[in-house]
């Protein structure tokens, strides 16, 4: 084979392979920049957040620390003698109260995991079960650089929640 002919191979070859990295950098975008942004390779941090904010909630003299952990976005706290009684969330006419025996039965988590989501920016879904073998799902997101929780339980669940075609 001539020099040419090497030469006008490689480029083609460095012609394909660079437009494939674009046509897959581009199709996983959305995947990518959530990675970055929510620090994908630490999902320990978004699973301490959810620990701490059960913790703090029913801990006595903490529930200002508790709130601190809540999106101000989505939710107001409702905090009496220092302790974290309830989280208000929506908004008008749909706005309404969640006490803390509702979103966390327990003081305790007993086992805890997380996935990366893609949507809006990126948020983990984490998935706790608690000491009385309840499972509540959360989403968590890093906003200004402060891990807060953006979703709490709607529901408990006696199994952990699957994964639902609409969760991305």
């Amino acid at each position: 084979m001539s020099d040419v002919a090497q030469r006008v191979l490689r480029i083609v070859v460095l012609v394909v392979v660079a437009g494939t990295a674009t046509v897959l950098l581009a199709m996983n975008q959305e995947l990518l920049a959530s990675f970055f942004a929510q620090e994908g390779w630490n999902r320990t941090a978004p699973e301490e957040t959810v620990r701490s904010f059960v913790r703090y909630a029913w801990e006595r003299g903490e529930g200002k620390k508790a709130a601190a952990l809540l999106d101000p976005q989505s939710f107001e706290p409702v905090i009496k003698d220092n302790r974290l009684v309830a989280v208000l969330q929506g908004a008008s006419m749909g706005r309404f109260s969640t006490s803390i025996p509702k979103l966390a039965p327990t003081a305790q988590v007993k086992t805890i995991r997380s996935e990366l989501l893609a949507r809006d920016g990126g948020s983990f879904r984490v998935l706790a079960q608690y000491a009385d073998g309840r499972w509540g799902e959360y989403r968590v997101k890093k906003v200004n650089g402060t891990r807060l929780i953006v979703k709490i339980p709607d529901a408990l669940y006696t199994n952990a929640p699957e994964r639902g075609d609409n969760v991305y």
